[in-house]
């Protein structure tokens, strides 16, 4: 008996629909399957990369399933590569944006141009709160030095 393609006992010859395990039953075949799904695994946020909305990942729906209520473009889960690059060290990773200190000139804009209050100027430069950043991106477009990332 093989299990894990719906060819057990009481199955109806389907594939399970994860991967994994999945065993068939009697409405079809179709099993569950068993499995995190590429590694990804629950938790973290779903994040799209157009706007750089976030929203909580919900177990059982791939980030990519859903449409951004921002924007309506497709979210990925955060942190993975969009680039399409093998190279899975490169910038085009979809994370909370970085400010680098050296080009922050202090002026201000992200400040305002942040609707989560996540940004604060502390001794000239800015620094985002990372707990309450959400990823919108607005603080990148906004800063004439391109000193956020």
């Amino acid at each position: 008996m093989l299990f894990g393609r719906g060819q057990g006992p009481g199955s109806g010859g389907g594939r399970g629909a994860g991967r994994g395990s999945g065993r068939g039953s009697k409405n079809g075949g179709r099993g569950m399957g068993r499995g995190s799904g590429y590694g990804l695994g629950p938790g973290g946020n779903c994040v799209c990369p157009e706007c750089g909305h976030k929203v909580p990942h919900q177990r059982g729906v791939p980030c990519y399933e859903m449409k951004c209520p921002n924007c309506g473009g497709q979210m990925v889960h955060e942190g993975l590569d969009v680039s399409g690059s093998p190279d899975r060290n490169n910038e085009n990773m979809v994370n909370t944006p970085v400010i680098d200190e050296n080009k922050c000139i202090g002026c201000g804009n992200c400040v305002v141009a942040c609707p989560f209050k996540a940004i604060k100027i502390e001794n000239g430069v800015a620094k985002i709160m990372s707990d309450k950043c959400r990823n919108c991106r607005k603080c990148v477009r906004v800063c004439p030095k391109s000193a956020i990332k």
